[in-house]
């Protein structure tokens, strides 16, 4: 629920960073607004439907997916356990991945909002980059503990002791999923084009 809170902020914040460029007449900030929200929605639609594709080869190996149930699955399942593992990674912030550049646009194009000359204009700014920064460190938390509670310890239920990699098909349409995250990740700018 925070990670896509998170995000839901993210996007919150470009579109309301595209109004303020587009009231005040500044195109190329406009530009990188636009870019932004691409990632985004490269995000939201690829990065998301790798993971709920991972999710669901996980849970029909593994029994439900309930993280006081789960444990164990790196040793049990390691070719999706990677799988998995770079998936929220990208999401999360991880250079140079989806996550990071969405990030990294959106610091910059608060630091080339225009400056005032007074204090009362920095303010503004600087309190939108504590936020993001708060909520980056958080979302990050967030997959580690995820990551860490279904993929590290000792299996806790018969069925996730029993549990091991699908089938190369369905693991084959994962590791795409995943691919095609990292190529939009690793190649940003090519995805608005």
């Amino acid at each position: 629920a925070g990670v896509v809170g998170g995000a839901g902020g993210l996007r919150v914040w470009g579109g309301g960073g595209g109004l303020g460029a587009r009231a005040n007449d500044l195109p190329d900030m406009l530009g990188g607004v636009v870019a932004c929200l691409m990632l985004l929605m490269a995000a939201g639609c690829i990065v998301w439907g790798a993971l709920l594709r991972l999710v669901d080869a996980m849970e029909a190996e593994a029994g439900r997916l309930v993280l006081m149930h789960l444990g164990g699955l790196a040793t049990l399942m390691p070719r999706l356990s990677a799988l998995l593992s770079a998936g929220p990674l990208a999401v999360g912030g991880l250079p140079p991945l989806i996550g990071f550049s969405i990030a990294w646009m959106l610091l910059r194009l608060c630091g080339a909002l225009p400056h005032g000359g007074s204090l009362a204009h920095e303010i503004p700014i600087a309190c939108v980059m504590i936020v993001m920064g708060t909520a980056w460190g958080v979302r990050l938390l967030a997959l580690v503990r995820l990551v860490g509670v279904a993929l590290c310890g000792r299996p806790r239920t018969p069925r996730g002791a029993g549990a091991c990699d699908p089938a190369w098909p369905v693991l084959g349409r994962c590791a795409l999923g995943v691919a095609m995250a990292c190529v939009v990740s690793v190649l940003p700018g090519a995805w608005p084009a």
